[in-house]
């Protein structure tokens, strides 16, 4: 199946109609809603979000099956019903009355195959297999997702703020700035938040490129690209266990950020952002970890083997190194080997997840406590298990890190040690990346929501009165 891919625009002025009201129709419209689109969907039922699109005006509901006659006026339609004659009709239908159509996983009858998008603001990647597999299409686009961050949304404004003068330049160095920008400090200044310290370093590169003329890094970090590694002098290095964050790269500690700076060899976890590793100095060492048990014992022996060497060592981790991490093990590895550790905190997800998502763990009213705890077992690993009799009694809030493939077993246990069935409950995926997705519920309907949401790792769970918080709250403060 040959494609040309574009991208449409105008979608506004324009009437689009989806036919089918399950989890299929709902991606499809939240696609549109995110181009912009005037969404029409003709169903006799629909999921949760469908639901509160349309009461909030976001979507105009038809409540009944499809019509012939349903496309007047339409300039696209997606057939995403779960009956293949309904599909086959909106087919017809588009094909005698020129509206550009697609029916979900029928390329055969389909004008356009809608690819898997991971936008950054006015950024927008397509990912598209031809049709084949919108399945491999969606885990590429997850991939992409953690080397593109919401810091190259911002570049993307940026660099058209700067056209009417780089769009001026001949070709070869209009894309010798295009580079520039990649490759050098304006991504990790806007990845930090510091906007106007990017633009000023991208005016600057557009200056050299313009004239010839040398710029000077705008507030450049302490340098040590040209020191000497510290094993020279003939001492032993110092390990610095890093918290990265939950996360978005601008969550990161200043501290955590200097350690990076100053490091001969980071060791990173799976899910640190790769847009962090920009503030190690040129000639730093990258050595990307698992994070698991069967990996815990060569991360130590690299951490001593390196800090022996006299290297400055950063074991970069997501979250907080000591929360639910192997960092307390991996101090007490170090130190019995003699080597000097550094510890700097990080923001963990239990606590950046709900207040990204706007629900405040404690609220006077309604909590004055907090639990946290693991969705994972570590009793059968010959730790101690989770008290859930106790946790099930307890009226605070409770935090559940790690849990989301385990969400119907979790869910099982609170409810049979006392959580009745309506306590509110959500879960937040990916937070605090641009990604992030978050269902509200209750403890007897989340694992439903979760599954038709098709909500994926890593995940927050909270379980407790102050969810209720977040639409009351408007979202104010969340996503």
């Amino acid at each position: 199946m040959q494609v040309y891919p574009i991208g449409l625009t105008g979608l506004q002025e324009r009437r689009c109609v989806v036919v089918g009201g399950g989890a299929v129709a709902q991606r499809k419209v939240a696609g549109l809603l995110a181009g912009g689109a005037r969404v029409t969907v003709v169903s006799p039922a629909l999921t949760v979000r469908l639901r509160r699109w349309a009461a909030a005006g976001r979507v105009l509901h038809v409540p009944r099956t499809y019509r012939p006659g349903d496309l007047a006026g339409a300039f696209l339609a997606i057939a995403a019903s779960s009956d293949p004659a309904v599909n086959e009709a909106v087919w017809r239908e588009a094909e005698g009355s020129g509206v550009l159509a697609s029916c979900v996983d029928d390329p055969a009858r389909s004008h356009f195959v809608a690819p898997a998008a991971l936008r950054r603001g006015e950024l927008v990647v397509s990912i598209a297999t031809s049709g084949r597999s919108p399945a491999l299409a969606a885990e590429l686009k997850r991939m992409l997702g953690r080397a593109i961050g919401r810091e190259h949304g911002k570049l993307v404004r940026l660099a058209g703020e700067l056209r009417p003068r780089s769009g001026k330049l001949p070709r070869e160095r209009s894309r010798a700035f295009a580079r520039a920008l990649l490759e050098g400090r304006v991504l990790p200044l806007l990845a930090c938040g510091r906007d106007a310290a990017a633009k000023a370093e991208a005016e600057a590169i557009l200056r050299e490129i313009e004239t010839g003329r040398p710029h000077r890094a705008a507030d450049p970090p302490e340098r040590t690209a040209d020191r000497p590694p510290s094993g020279e002098s003939g001492g032993v290095g110092t390990v610095c266990l890093v918290g990265a964050g939950p996360g978005d790269p601008g969550l990161i500690t200043i501290s955590g950020r200097e350690c990076l700076e100053r490091a001969d060899v980071v060791i990173a976890d799976r899910l640190v952002h790769p847009a962090l590793l920009r503030y190690t100095r040129p000639g730093c060492e990258v050595v990307r970890r698992e994070h698991h048990a069967g990996d815990f014992g060569s991360v130590c022996e690299l951490m001593v083997e390196r800090a022996r060497q006299g290297q400055t060592v950063v074991r970069l981790q997501a979250g907080d190194p000591l929360l639910f991490a192997r960092g307390g093990e991996e101090l007490e590895c170090l130190a019995s080997r003699g080597i000097p550790v550094r510890v700097v905190p990080g923001v963990s997800s239990a606590l950046a997840g709900p207040a990204c998502a706007g629900i405040p763990l404690t609220d006077r009213r309604f909590s004055s406590s907090v639990a946290l705890v693991t969705g994972h077992e570590a009793q059968a690993n010959g730790g101690p298990g989770v008290a859930w009799d106790q946790l099930g009694r307890s009226p605070g809030t409770l935090v559940i890190l790690m849990g989301l493939r385990n969400l119907p077993g979790l869910v099982q246990r609170l409810v049979e040690a006392g959580r009745p069935a309506d306590t509110p409950a959500a879960v937040i995926s990916n937070a605090s990346l641009p990604e992030q997705r978050t269902v509200v519920s209750t403890l007897g309907r989340v694992v439903e929501e979760v599954r038709a949401a098709r909500l994926d790792p890593p995940a927050v769970i909270v379980v407790g009165a102050v969810v209720a918080l977040r639409e009351r709250l408007g979202g104010a403060a969340g996503r």
